[in-house]
């Protein structure tokens, strides 16, 4: 009888095993097309130092109202698009060089303040703890992207410096909220999806607070 239980014991080990791999997938289908940032012939000017990629990070914010983690958070937002379990952890410390979610953009607005929407961009990258590993086709995962290459609505106050842009596909919407000063963009993001693909109730809320370099944001 010994022989039959560890022949048993050694298939729901291999079982197992590919049900572990099995989120590790190659099915992340990235949001939206590649985004080209900024203008034709205009890039970010920072200089050494200074970071054009920004980061989307945990934060005691009120705003947030929810008991709900930074990155159950994350993975509400994914479920517009991709089954949340083909992701791993997601760190919301916003200092994690491997993990968490960055994020770079444009704003643009003339004198008057109006915001040029066909030139207002966002790129949001979700690096969790499957990057870099191999999925079922033993291919390396990448980080995901969502990509809006123009925003669907915006305000500029030019004597506050604070602003709005909100980026909508057919998936859903994200909204930033924000203020502008000489050194930094900060302010909180939220989110509202339109479909989910694992047929379950639309996931929205505050998704996290953001910071970049004023010179990767505003060029």
């Amino acid at each position: 009888m010994e022989t039959p239980v560890k022949y048993l014991i050694v298939c729901l080990l291999v079982v197992a095993s590919l049900v572990a791999c099995s989120k590790k997938s190659d099915n992340r289908e990235a949001r939206a097309p590649e985004v080209g940032l900024g203008v034709p012939g205009n890039t970010p000017t920072c200089t050494a130092g200074q970071q054009a990629v920004g980061r989307i990070y945990e934060s005691g914010n009120t705003a947030s109202n929810s008991s709900l983690t930074f990155e159950q958070r994350v993975k509400g937002l994914l479920s517009a698009t991709v089954d949340p379990q083909f992701f791993g952890t997601i760190s919301g410390s916003g200092n994690d060089a491997q993990n968490g979610v960055t994020i770079e953009g444009r704003l643009r607005y003339d004198a008057n303040g109006t915001v040029l929407l066909d030139q207002s961009n966002v790129k949001i990258m979700i690096y969790d703890s499957f990057v870099g590993q191999l999925d079922s086709q033993q291919q390396v995962i990448q980080a995901y992207p969502i990509n809006f290459n123009a925003a669907a609505a915006g305000t500029m106050n030019l004597q506050t410096k604070v602003f709005m842009l909100k980026f909508k596909d057919e998936f859903g919407e994200i909204t930033l909220n924000g203020t502008v000063n000489a050194a930094n963009v900060s302010g909180t993001i939220s989110y509202q999806n339109d479909k989910n693909v694992t047929g379950g109730s639309l996931s929205a809320g505050f998704l996290g607070e953001f910071s970049i370099a004023t010179c990767g944001w505003i060029n």
